[in-house]
């Protein structure tokens, strides 16, 4: 049995009220008012010209949504098309400098820092009942022309490149962070600089780039929860001070045959922070390739392999500050699965959104056209988790089934002209686009169960 996100009222259709709210949302934001007051705040707007700045920002848009064909040449005949505006590429180009890239930036960062996506919460009960946001963040690097040296160093051999640190709210989707840094920045370092952001009953859910026990710590004070894989260099210690044996915990897990286990123990030489840390098994093939890993890295940088490492090795640990009744033995490796969401997010960026393929052009117009392309993701995102929360169906089994966030993404990369109608078009039109577009979503878009993989959908179904 499906559930539709529209339905026939008065002779029209009837959206459901948070998709009403974000229509008028993204309107605001993006309508030519804002825009125009943006421009003229960043200097980009100074004097009056035939190419308006919310005329300028929507061929911005509609040149990024092009991905491998992001030229000026494209952007002349967007104007000339839609505008009847003959504009000459030199004069074009001129207009990307500083301001503009400021101009750009500014947008995003509203769209952004507005929390449009706060009212929408596809994943209720009894999640967001323990946690005021669970947040989960990664980074995605990637190489840029050489000619940005200068203001975004590269990081493994490559002379430029670009890391970019997101973190999003699994239960509304919600963007809270959006950066882009030069390709040699670290996670551990953007976690320490961003640690302030945390808020008291968040879960922070993060890999091994970002281990920081001092986070970790003001994690704790603050009132929030962390869930992470451990470090194992990290010293670990029991309650009553002495240091945490691996290899005699495999000896008693081999012997009993146990499938896990959870102890209580204390991270840290100096501020020893206690946490409930959980032992889980893996393969013998996955265990030997760590050790292989782990012997490449030893020629390169040093450092002994010790028989505690090698025990460490042999299973997936992980550590949070969460109390049972908050996040549940059961549940902490499937929470630690939801972290791979992020990785799908990526792949969409780079697959569907091809951010990481702009062509050799000057610094400014690459900046924004690199800008443009993360607004149009974190539209797309906003349509996609509203229209999550307003489907669904349910299988021949009872258990719901969920839109696919990929599939979703895929189909709205390729309809430009209706996402321009949704946040620029006449008011009726705009809601005609906005039906279309679900309407298409509605339709062989759902999540579907691989054999022997627990999917989203199973992982949901267990935690709440």
């Amino acid at each position: 049995m499906r559930r539709y996100f529209f339905c026939v009222k008065n002779g029209g259709y009837s959206l459901p009220e948070e998709l009403e709210l974000y229509e008028g949302k993204i309107r605001e934001v993006l309508g030519r008012p804002h825009l125009q007051a943006q421009a003229a705040a960043t200097g980009f707007v100074q004097r009056s010209s035939k190419v308006s700045a919310d005329d300028f920002f929507d061929a911005l848009l509609y040149v990024a949504s092009l991905h491998d064909h992001c030229s000026l040449s494209s952007m002349v005949a967007y104007f000339e098309d839609r505008y009847g505006i003959d504009v000459r590429k030199q004069s074009l180009d001129e207009r990307f400098n500083v301001a503009c890239l400021e101009f750009v930036k500014l947008v995003l960062m509203t769209i952004i820092s507005d929390k449009i996506l706060s009212i929408c919460e596809p994943y209720q009960g009894k999640l967001g009942d323990r946690y005021t946001h669970i947040r989960s963040k990664d980074s995605t690097k990637f190489k840029v022309p050489d000619a940005l040296e200068a203001h975004y160093k590269g990081n493994g051999g490559s002379l430029a490149g670009i890391s970019i640190q997101y973190e999003y709210d699994f239960l509304t989707g919600q963007v809270f962070d959006l950066a882009v840094y030069s390709g040699d920045r670290n996670d551990r370092s953007d976690a320490v600089a961003t640690k302030s952001n945390v808020e008291v009953g968040d879960l922070i859910i993060r890999d091994l780039g970002y281990h920081s026990l001092d986070v970790f710590q003001f994690i704790a004070d603050k009132g929030a929860f962390f869930l992470s894989r451990h470090y194992t260099p990290t010293s670990v210690f029991c309650k009553n001070g002495e240091r945490v044996s691996f290899k005699e915990l495999h000896e008693i897990m081999k012997k009993t045959g146990m499938q896990q286990m959870e102890i209580e123990v204390y991270l840290g030489n100096e501020h020893r922070i206690p946490v409930r840390m959980l032992l889980i098994p893996v393969s013998e093939e996955v265990y030997k390739k760590r050790v292989r890993d782990r012997k490449k890295e030893q020629k390169k940088r040093g450092g002994a392999m010790t028989e505690e490492m090698c025990a460490c090795y042999r299973y997936s640990i992980f550590i949070t500050n969460a109390d049972s009744d908050i996040l549940p033995t059961d549940a902490i490796l499937l929470m630690y699965k939801l972290r791979w969401q992020i990785e799908l997010h990526f792949k969409a960026w780079k697959s569907l959104f091809c951010i990481h393929k702009i062509e050799k052009m000057k610094e400014e117009r690459f900046l924004c056209l690199l800008f443009a392309r993360l607004i149009l993701i974190i539209i797309n995102l906003q349509l996609t988790y509203r229209v999550q929360n307003s489907i669904q169906t349910t299988r021949k089994d009872g258990k719901r089934q969920r839109l696919s966030f990929y599939k979703a993404l895929h189909t709205l990369t390729r309809h430009f002209d209706l996402l321009y109608t949704i946040f620029r078009g006449e008011k009726r039109m705009a809601r005609v686009a906005l039906i279309s577009l679900l309407k298409m979503l509605s339709n062989n878009h759902f999540l579907e169960s691989k054999k022997n993989k627990i999917g989203l959908n199973e992982i949901i179904e267990l935690l709440c």
